[in-house]
């Protein structure tokens, strides 16, 4: 039987753009039991600015302080073995309380930022910059466009490599501990981006220059995430 799940949350005005990567440089910054997970040989980096509502635990309300909170994140592709997931690199969000609570109940690189998210009929104006102390900067501002009703991916579509992702690893104390997120597929469209500013890959060693490789607008997603699992690590 499934254990139940710990997390509510809705994700709103998704944008991800994703560019792609030099798995050389990657592959070093990963846990050990990680690998990189590549399509068609190419790695890749994502950017995903978004914001959430119905922030909950599971039997609680939404408590003040949590929702609303826009999150920016940067994150690859990766698997343990035969699972497939993701690795961020770093999440930043607008909300002290959720960045202080996500850091202690998932060890995730969570981050304080001030982030403006402005969402107009036609375009979203994002633009987040990160205030934690003594970490490294972190900027990006673009304006993206909302898009038509979205589509499922196509089973073995690199759309779907990129999104179809339901579980996140991390590293929680000295272990590689897993959570998977379950959610309906995505209906995504493809949009279009004007970055300004973007000094997000800086922070890796790999920054993201020009536009991105391919974009995608998401309106909304209900999520619910469980609890961490340990992951087993080959030995060697």
């Amino acid at each position: 039987m499934k254990a139940p799940w710990l997390l509510n949350m809705m994700w709103r005005d998704l944008c991800m753009a994703h560019w792609r990567a030099d798995g050389a440089r990657l592959e070093p910054l990963l846990p050990r039991g990680l690998t990189l997970d590549r399509f068609e040989g190419d790695a890749w980096l994502s950017i995903v600015p978004f914001r959430m509502t119905g922030i909950h635990g599971r039997g609680l309300p939404v408590l003040p302080g949590f929702d609303p909170v826009s999150e920016i994140n940067l994150r690859t592709y990766v698997r343990a073995g035969n699972l497939r997931g993701i690795y961020f690199f770093s999440l930043d969000a607008s909300r002290p309380v959720v960045v202080r609570m996500a850091r202690l109940t998932t060890g995730l690189p969570y981050f304080d930022a001030r982030i403006d998210l402005r969402a107009g009929a036609d375009a979203i104006a994002y633009r987040s910059e990160r205030t934690q102390r003594r970490a490294k900067p972190a900027r990006f501002s673009a304006r993206y466009r909302r898009a038509a009703e979205g589509a499922a991916a196509r089973p073995g579509s690199l759309e779907e490599f990129l999104h179809e992702r339901y579980h996140f690893f991390n590293t929680y104390g000295s272990r590689l501990v897993s959570c998977e997120v379950t959610h309906r597929p995505w209906q995504l469209a493809a949009t279009e981006i004007e970055i300004e500013e973007n000094t997000m890959g800086e922070q890796i060693g790999h920054p993201l220059t020009g536009a991105p490789d391919c974009v995608y607008y998401a309106e909304e997603m209900h999520a619910r995430s469980y609890a961490l699992r340990a992951v087993a690590i080959s030995p060697g």
